[in-house]
């Protein structure tokens, strides 16, 4: 039988694998596989129900819950969350973030830009390529504006981006190749000069806390180029921490329309962030990260503000390319009004 076993032909590739890959073939060519964990079941998508990262999401027949109704669900779980487990958040401050999660449904949100840093998400961009004018005002570019330019190529929206950073030296020139406005200005609190973190972008270590940036406030930036009392229709906002102090400012009476607001928040323990209002955290004796006792309240109050204002989370995303996951994570707030007149079309 052993030599019966030597002598006989080695089966070929096609004839013992064929078969068992044709019927794994034909179930992925009817769509996308799930395994449900709680009924053990395995569930085939149709591919057509497969969405887009860049084209909004078909709408149903199903209709939306109300955005009240959504709210007091959010609200609910949260103070469940804060009830059973604040001690665990207060030690576990890095997963502070899970309390600040997406509040509200937009069906309609769509990615705007690449893949990777720089792009946005955006619940508004359908309605802004039916508009005849619009404003849209990026602050923080860094000299990455994809997002910008595909803001210039899908809609007719006035572009002023923002940085006064070196960084952004390029932009001057760049901008203007698909009819963007630059502008050496960043957004703070006042108009004041700020060495902080918009130093640390761009300069040799040595030299970074001795150069200034002038920044204004919000209100200031729209009287500056033109658009004091229209809409913002998109606020693209990435400027390294200022924003607590930037939005104290620009929310204290809530007096802008804005219809989006896409920002990148930072984690107010981290190097030059939050210097006004938080000490440098500290490390105990295991050399373990510390935050300052209130540095939850200031990430707490600056939501909160959001939420008083009438700006509500659609989307949320943490950064994996420069703050380890954790230390910046990106938000996206649509204003209620906006987002109850796409409900209700």
């Amino acid at each position: 039988m052993i030599s019966d076993l030597k002598s006989s032909k080695p089966r070929g590739w096609a004839t013992t694998t064929v078969p068992f890959l044709l019927p794994i073939a034909i179930i992925l060519s009817m769509g996308v596989i799930h395994f449900n964990t709680v009924s053990k079941e395995v569930i085939i998508s149709p591919r057509s129900s497969v969405a887009c990262l860049t084209k909004p999401a078909p709408q149903t027949s199903t209709p939306l819950p109300a955005i009240d109704s959504q709210l007091q669900i959010f609200d609910a779980r949260r103070a469940h969350a804060l009830a059973t487990n604040q001690a665990f958040f207060q030690k576990k401050f890095k997963l502070l973030w899970f309390l600040y999660e997406p509040e509200v449904v937009c069906p309609w949100e769509q990615r705007v830009g690449p893949m990777g840093d720089g792009a946005k998400w955006s619940c508004l961009m359908s309605e802004l390529e039916k508009k005849s004018s619009c404003n849209v005002l990026s602050f923080g570019s860094a000299a990455e504006d994809d997002f910008e330019q595909e803001i210039a190529n899908r809609t007719k929206c006035k572009i002023d981006i923002f940085d006064p950073s070196p960084r952004a030296a390029p932009m001057v020139e760049k901008a203007a190749t698909y009819g963007a406005s630059f502008h050496a200005v960043g957004l703070g609190a006042g108009s004041e000069s700020s060495a902080g973190m918009w130093s640390r972008v761009g300069q040799p270590r040595n030299t970074q806390r001795d150069v200034k940036f002038k920044l204004e406030t919000l209100g200031d930036i729209v009287k500056m180029i033109g658009i004091s009392g229209h809409r913002i229709d998109v606020l693209k906002v990435d400027i390294e921490g200022h924003e607590y102090a930037a939005f104290e400012s620009a929310f204290e009476n809530c007096d802008f329309d804005i219809g989006e607001i896409l920002i990148e928040i930072h984690w107010c323990d981290m190097r030059h962030t939050c210097r006004d209002q938080n000490p440098l955290s500290s490390r105990d004796k295991n050399r373990r990260l510390v935050p300052p006792s209130h540095s939850v309240d200031v990430i707490e109050k600056f939501f909160n503000l959001f939420r008083k204002c009438g700006y509500l989370v659609f989307h949320k995303e943490p950064n994996l390319q420069g703050c380890d996951g954790w230390r910046c994570l990106e938000y996206a707030f649509v204003n209620r009004t906006s987002l109850e007149a796409l409900y209700a079309k």
